[in-house]
């Protein structure tokens, strides 16, 4: 995590890998993500753009294991106007069908 201030990102860092560990000891399905998550969100080094790539990728670890919810939680702060400029359209594109494809699953199982 790349914050401002250099200590404050080594103490997230650590606290965030001690979490890591923890979801592993545990065997919690997708705790990891959420660090990672937090830990791409975060960082202050990515433009708009460098942040819609991790995130699109993130989003799809998600779907795999099935955590619809926490995916669409994940790339929907992702999609803004400014990544549109930047030449991702086509990517942004295909992201909201995957979204609302994933939607479509989860309101049809419940």
């Amino acid at each position: 995590m790349k914050l401002n201030n250099p200590i404050i990102s080594l103490r997230s860092e650590s606290h965030l890998q001690e979490a890591v560990e923890l979801f592993r000891r545990t065997g919690h399905a997708f705790g990891e993500l959420d660090a990672e998550d937090l830990r791409i969100s975060h960082d202050r080094s990515f433009s708009d753009g460098d942040l819609f790539m991790p995130k699109q990728n993130l989003t799809e670890k998600y779907f795999q294991i099935n955590c619809y919810l926490s995916g669409i939680h994940c790339m929907t702060p992702a999609i803004s106007f400014n990544v549109g400029l930047q030449g991702y359209r086509e990517e942004i594109y295909n992201s909201i069908e995957r979204l609302q494809q994933r939607w479509m699953r989860l309101v049809e199982r419940y």
